[in-house]
């Protein structure tokens, strides 16, 4: 089933976030990836790789839902503790073959809880 592709891949992201590893998202960004940080600022892809640093404390708390919107499309609601505040995540995948997984991350919207 295709959602533990995704409980699998959540846990991924935050391991190589908290690591630094830049080549690692470089190999699953969408080309116009968008992301909307906890704070409210949206940056795009590139200011996204270019801000990834190691010595994350990013803890996944729970994964909320997993939904298959059609065949092409998916999106994650998780929660993620960070320097002691909880962030809720909401992850838009779009599929994409020759990806490492089969999906790309095309939009990831945080929100402070």
């Amino acid at each position: 089933m295709e959602t533990n592709v995704f409980e699998a891949l959540i846990k991924e992201i935050l391991e190589r976030e908290n690591a630094g590893d830049r080549g690692y998202f470089e190999a699953r960004l969408a080309a116009h990836m968008s992301m909307r940080r906890s704070s409210g600022m949206v940056v795009d892809g590139m200011r996204f790789l270019t801000d990834i640093k190691p010595g994350g404390d990013r803890e996944l708390l729970c994964i909320s839902s997993i939904e298959l919107l059609g065949s092409q499309r998916a999106c994650v609601r998780c929660q993620v503790r960070s320097t002691g505040k909880i962030v809720e995540n909401f992850l838009l995948f779009v599929r994409q073959g020759d990806a490492p997984e089969g999906w790309l991350l095309l939009a990831w919207a945080n929100e402070l809880m």
